[in-house]
């Protein structure tokens, strides 16, 4: 889990230039395939390394190019493939601190729980305490024994989707049947434009539209021009009014990739301008997954900046006269020694993001933030069938309703990304009551008042009309107390529970006054 960024490296354009510092001592032998991997390269490393372990003899090599593959692998979102690596490398005693670790976490990735624990396990022998660990070990655990699914309905688009991956969808604030989303797909079938990383396309920003006949049309580039080979894009966020948006660009120059950076484009007549990089900081650090708060005074963003938690974190600033503020990190609550990306802004209180350092059900989960008071957050993993045992990642909503996009791996052998839709049912539960006095059917006294009082905080007057009915919505899963009262006649109340409901009803009920007179 931790740094398993390769996918999302590549994908998201989140570090390409990351230089992980391994043991050096095979780097004569190893060659071009330690600088492939060493600068995010990994498919081509894959490639590298096993061509060269068909040639060597030596113990400890064959175990640091297998620890190398079940990296390489990791990071290009294969787990079969790494969990057969690693496995081989510990066979060979390679000596690398976090080897079980990475190991436990890939085993956890194919599902197979108990042989991760015994890693974990392992791992926890000479470093006990470390979180990642331990938030592994709870979420074989949670996958063991799930919870019942949300109500959640989740479909693949599958006009959108190719066979290259397809990510981080976000919906046009002013026009839902839009969303503009990141592509793999190659623009032509040529070395140039291939990633070296991935084996795919360059990253590019597409949007594509949902017609009136409930079609999707087929994908366009956001800037309608050919695709330039000296940089990626990725990860599109939008502010309300539509005008601003902000993507991670990553450039390239002579020696490979130059760093992941934040980019914005404005929106004037119906085009998009030219695209300009915010200024957040030293060149040498990584900004990247852009979500702008909807009314584009908030940035926030995934950095591996100084004072975070481990991994990559997720930052925000705030719109200054000159610019954006100094970062902040959100904080230890939504940050955790592995990495937190993909933020999404709903609200001003509420955020998503993806995590792989929470407990969860696979790679990477998608979480819900609530913002209770300053600096407190109340986090929910989203469960399933949201997350899956794979990564799902880079949620946008529709306004005001639980519905939206996501993306996810889930499903493919080789790891590759494509958009779901998801909908929470919207169960309508309608009341319908009668109100009548022995003996006359037309009417009933003017000042005859319900009132409908619920779990969930309902206490409210439903209308009665002359004739004695009355109508209204009720939430599912609660009790309710219906009262009704009339001058003259004694009162009544009848409870009523929508727990269980799951699908639209119609609940009647029937009163009929009994006069205080009678008696």
């Amino acid at each position: 889990m931790k740094n398993r960024l390769s996918k999302y490296i590549s994908f998201s354009l989140l570090a390409l230039l990351i230089f992980t510092i391994i043991s050096c001592s095979g780097s004569k032998r190893l060659g071009s395939a330690q600088k492939a991997y060493e600068i995010g390269e990994y498919h081509r490393s894959t490639v590298l390394f096993n061509k060269i372990y068909k040639k060597e003899k030596n113990k400890y090599y064959k175990g640091e190019i297998s620890f190398l593959l079940g990296e390489s692998y990791r990071h290009i979102n294969q787990p079969r493939k790494s969990n057969s690596m690693y496995g081989r490398a510990y066979r060979f005693e390679y000596p690398h601190p976090e080897l079980a670790l990475f190991y436990a976490e890939e085993l956890r990735r194919v599902e197979k729980y108990d042989e991760a624990i015994e890693f974990y396990d392992l791992y926890m022998e000479k470093y006990f305490g470390d979180q990642r660990a331990n938030n592994g070990k709870a979420s074989c655990r949670l996958a063991q024994n799930p919870p019942p699914h949300t109500k959640h309905k989740v479909e693949k688009l599958r006009r959108i989707n190719t066979k290259n991956s397809n990510f981080s969808p976000f919906i046009d604030p002013e026009d839902p049947s839009q969303i503009y989303f990141t592509s793999l797909a190659p623009y032509k079938k040529t070395k140039r434009y291939e990633s070296q990383i991935t084996g795919q396309g360059l990253a590019t920003l597409k949007t594509a539209i949902h017609n009136a006949r409930g079609e999707w049309q087929e994908p366009e580039y956001l800037i309608p021009e050919e695709p330039s080979t000296d940089w990626e894009d990725g990860t599109f966020s939008l502010t309300d009014d539509g005008k601003d948006a902000y993507f991670t660009r990553t450039r390239y120059d002579e020696n490979g990739p130059m760093g992941a950076e934040i980019w914005t484009i404005k929106k004037m007549g119906g085009r998009w301008g030219e695209a300009t990089k915010v200024e957040l900081g030293s060149d040498s650090l990584i900004y990247a997954h852009p979500a702008i708060s909807p009314d584009g005074k908030t940035l926030y963003f995934v950095s591996d900046m100084p004072e975070g938690f481990g991994g990559k974190d997720i930052w925000k600033v705030e719109q200054a006269n000159d610019g954006w503020s100094t970062p902040i990190n959100l904080g230890s609550q939504i940050n955790t020694a592995g990495d937190e990306m993909f933020p999404y802004v709903r609200d001003n209180n509420t955020i998503y993001f993806s995590s792989n350092g929470h407990i969860g059900y696979g790679g990477l989960d998608i979480f819900e933030a609530k913002l209770i008071e300053e600096d407190y957050w109340d986090i929910k993993n989203m469960g399933q069938p949201i997350n899956s045992i794979a990564d799902d990642f880079g949620i946008t909503f529709h306004k005001n309703r639980n519905a939206g996009f996501f993306s996810s791996s889930r499903d493919n052998a080789r790891g590759l990304d494509n958009i779901y839709s998801f909908e929470e049912p919207v169960i309508q539960i309608v009341l319908y009551g009668s109100i009548k006095i022995e003996n006359q059917q037309d009417s009933i006294p003017q000042n005859t008042k319900a009132r409908l009082i619920g779990t969930e905080g309902t206490n409210m007057t439903i209308d009665v009309q002359p004739t004695g009915e009355i109508m209204t919505l009720l939430k599912p899963e609660n009790d309710y107390i219906l009262q009704i009262s009339s001058p003259g006649f004694f009162n009544q109340s009848r409870k009523i529970s929508t727990k269980g409901v799951e699908k639209n009803k119609e609940i009647e009920l029937s009163f009929q006054l009994e006069s205080i007179n009678n008696n």
